[in-house]
């Protein structure tokens, strides 16, 4: 039987995500930074672009969200 890695063990890959507000009604393309027990700390095209249009003094930095649970409607993952 094939099993799904937990949140924790995905820290540092890529995951797919439907969060209202980071991608709309989109499923969006997320790096996993660090689980809480509140939320999720993710890093996102969107505001890596933005930070980097804004500042581009900060060019090598990456910026990362926190999300809380409730504003995540759910998380794609694959078996291994």
């Amino acid at each position: 039987m094939k099993t799904v890695k937990t949140l924790e063990e995905r820290i540092g890959d890529l995951i797919l995500i439907s969060c209202p507000l980071l991608g709309g009604s989109d499923i969006i393309e997320v790096r996993l930074h660090a689980v809480e027990t509140a939320g999720l700390w993710l890093e996102t095209n969107k505001f890596t672009e933005l930070l980097h249009a804004e500042r581009p003094s900060e060019k090598d930095a990456v910026p990362v969200v926190f999300v809380p649970f409730a504003r995540i409607d759910f998380v794609l993952s694959r078996t291994l």
